[in-house]
C-alpha cells in the first residue's frame, strides 16, 4: 500500500475514492475540523463553502487514462491522486473571510488566507431569508408594492440574488429606483 493510501485511510479516507467524486460527509468533516485547528479554541467560524477542490488537469488526465487502461484490461494499477477540498469561511459576525485549499490526503492544511475587505462569500440560507425579510418590510417597498394595487391575498415575494452584487448603487437606492427588481416578473410601467 502506498504511503498515500495509507495516510488517506489514516484520515477517515477510502482507498478508493474517485478523484473527482464530491466529498464525503467525513471528508467535510475533516476539513472543517482541520481549519478549526488553526484557530483558537472557541472561535466561531461560519463555513460559507466546502467542496472538492480537484487535482490538477496532469494528474487528472493520468488518473482517467489509468482508469481507462485498467477497463480495457490493460492495466490493474491506479495512481494515487491527493484528496483536496476547498474552503471558504469567516470568522463569524467579522468581515474576516477566509480562502483555504485543505490537503485530506495528508491531513495538512495547505494554503489559508484572509480575502480582501471587498470580498463577500455567497449568501447562504439564513442571510437569504434575513435580506427577504429585510426587504418586504422596507416602508419604501411596502409603498410601491401598495401602487400596484394587487388583488387581495396576492403574496408578494422576494427574489434575492445570491452570486454577486450591484457596486455602482446602494441597495436603497436601487431597489427604490428600480421597482422591477421587486418580481421575477415585469411590473407596470406606469409605475
Amino acid at each position: 500500500m502506498s504511503a498515500q493510501r495509507a495516510q488517506s485511510q489514516a484520515h477517515g479516507q477510502s482507498a478508493t475514492r474517485h478523484p473527482f467524486c464530491p466529498l464525503s460527509a467525513s471528508e467535510i468533516t475533516t476539513a472543517a475540523s482541520l481549519i478549526r485547528q488553526l484557530w483558537p479554541t472557541g472561535t466561531d467560524l461560519h463555513y460559507k463553502a466546502i467542496t472538492l477542490f480537484e487535482p490538477t488537469k496532469v494528474d487528472g488526465v493520468r488518473y482517467l487514462d489509468a482508469e481507462h487502461a485498467s477497463a480495457a484490461g490493460r492495466n490493474n494499477h491506479l495512481p494515487d491522486v491527493t484528496r483536496k477540498a476547498f474552503v471558504n469561511y469567516y470568522l463569524r459576525n467579522t468581515n474576516r473571510f477566509h480562502e483555504a485549499i485543505v490537503n485530506l490526503s495528508t491531513g495538512k492544511v495547505d494554503r489559508n488566507v484572509r480575502l480582501g475587505a471587498n470580498v463577500h462569500g455567497c449568501g447562504d440560507s439564513e442571510e437569504i431569508i434575513m435580506v427577504e425579510r429585510v426587504a418586504l418590510e422596507d416602508e419604501g417597498v411596502k409603498e410601491l408594492i401598495g401602487k400596484l394595487r394587487l388583488p387581495e391575498g396576492t403574496v408578494v415575494i422576494c427574489d434575492p440574488w445570491i452570486y454577486g452584487t450591484f457596486i455602482f448603487f446602494s441597495v436603497k437606492k436601487f431597489f427604490i429606483s428600480n421597482p422591477s427588481l421587486l418580481s421575477p416578473c415585469p411590473l407596470p410601467s406606469q409605475l
